[in-house]
């Protein structure tokens, strides 16, 4: 049998079917190699039954909170308080820390003797230690109760100087009264005082907005209190040099006196004074009882004499027909082995409806005088807060 032409010899048409079948299938293995290949298909993890809420969200956790020291240092003896919290006692020239949060804090220190007060703010700005320095004569500040004390003290003057400017009508009401030179040295005696006290009071303040304002009313009745001094003082200077007290010197005098009810205190500040155990026990016995305060119930009575609290033994006036006149004092008598005339009240009240001895000094030389008290003594005038 004869070949075909262009075959190879021995092949058959059956052999030619299956090369060209291999050929196919080697070409599509080498097209499919230029191609990546996908990723393996990766399990997909079960997924979790859902949750039933209960309403509250889940806790969060917290950043810690930045803390800061205080270190207080101070001279005096006290204690202290930081945002109205106490951080106790500090001892004079010893050291304190305490722990406060980032932020502003109120720190609030009181000496131990409750006469001043010391507050500033302080900021807190990061982690570390603040030193704090308390220092009570910078800051001015006084409690509540050392400001009615030393509002205690302006009273006293000021009821010295209405005892002076008392004594100053009377006298110069009298013939040739302008030449009587304890008029000028009780009223100046009475100035000095009031002067004293003033400047005590001034030095401190206070950030108690009602006592602010009681700040303000003394103030105002203390500068009326030195026009009245200034002005009466040279109503009496024009008549000594006139030898006269009629025309200017009288006038002059006449508008000292038109001033002295702006001496007298608002009612605001007596309302708030007189609710102070610390203004009342600050006063003397006298004026408390004169204004009816605290517990006094001994010598609440009126002896129709008067003295400056800065010179108490001393007689300034003696009422005409009062219990003093009555005994047989004097305007200028000085008490001696008694203290004041609260001390010379109380004796009446022991000797009540008997007899005793008083030793005077009545110018310039010692007398004794023998007192016949009576069983029952005269009420204060109904106007004592002058």
């Amino acid at each position: 049998m004869k070949s075909r032409v262009g075959a190879p010899s021995g092949w058959t048409a059956r052999s030619l079917r299956i090369a060209a079948a291999v050929a196919l299938c080697l070409s599509a293995l080498v097209a499919a190699r230029g191609q990546d290949m996908p990723p393996p298909e990766m399990a997909k993890p079960p997924k979790k039954a859902p949750v039933k809420s209960s309403g509250r969200s889940a806790p969060q956790a917290r950043a810690p909170q930045e803390e800061t020291t205080f270190l207080f240092s101070s001279e005096v003896d006290c204690s202290i308080t930081v945002d109205g919290e106490p951080i106790g006692a500090l001892p004079a020239r010893g050291l304190k820390k305490a722990p406060v949060s980032i932020g502003q804090h109120v720190i609030v220190a009181r000496s131990d003797d409750g006469k001043r007060q010391w507050e500033q703010i302080v900021e807190a700005k990061g982690k570390g230690q603040i030193i704090v320095k308390i220092d009570f004569a910078a800051g001015g500040l006084v409690t509540k109760e050392e400001f009615d004390r030393r509002a205690a003290g302006v009273r006293k003057a000021m009821a010295d100087l209405a005892v002076a400017a008392d004594f100053a009508r009377e006298a110069l009401g009298k013939s040739f009264g302008f030449h009587n030179q304890d008029v000028s040295t009780t009223i100046f005696s009475a100035q000095q005082s009031l002067k004293a006290q003033m400047e005590a009071f001034r030095a401190v303040q206070t950030n108690d907005s009602a006592r602010k304002r009681v700040a303000e009313d003394l103030n105002r009745a203390a500068t009326v209190a030195e026009q009245y001094v200034d002005v009466a003082t040279k109503a009496i200077a024009a008549a000594q040099s006139a030898n006269s007290w009629a025309g200017e010197p009288n006038r002059t005098f006449s508008q000292a006196a038109a001033t002295l009810p702006g001496t007298k205190w608002s009612a605001e500040t007596w309302q708030l004074l007189r609710a102070s155990a610390a203004f009342s026990e600050a006063l003397p016995a006298e004026e408390q009882a004169r204004l009816s305060l605290g517990r006094q119930q001994l010598a609440t009575f009126d002896l129709g004499a008067q003295a400056l609290y800065v010179e108490p033994q001393r007689i300034v006036s003696v009422a005409k027909s009062g219990l003093a006149d009555e005994l047989g004092f004097k305007a200028g008598d000085r008490l001696v082995a008694l203290k004041s005339l609260w001390d010379l009240k109380l004796q009446l009240v022991q000797y009540t409806g008997q007899r005793f001895d008083v030793e005077i000094e009545r110018k310039g030389r010692r007398e004794t005088v023998t007192l016949r008290v009576p069983t029952s003594f005269p009420p204060y005038p109904p106007d004592a807060a002058r």
